[in-house]
């Protein structure tokens, strides 16, 4: 799968993608495949340009909780 947004990328396509994470390997698809973040919580949109300014979000963390640590 990241390969296939790899490839994407490289063809210069908009891909969207959408995760409800509940795996590590699902971060590393949103780490290694995107290159803006929105994370949506009660209708409030947070916007980050990379995933470690996304991460600095209380908010995400808190809805990652223990999945960070597993990731890492």
């Amino acid at each position: 799968m990241l390969e296939f947004f790899a490839k994407l990328r490289r063809e210069n396509r908009v891909v969207f993608v959408c995760v409800h994470p509940n795996e590590p390997f699902h971060l590393d698809i949103l780490r290694e495949s995107c290159e803006r973040f929105i994370f949506v919580q009660k209708g409030r949109l947070t916007h980050a340009q990379d995933y470690e300014t996304l991460l600095e979000h209380d908010a995400v963390r808190d809805y990652l909780g223990t999945l960070l640590e597993r990731a890492a």
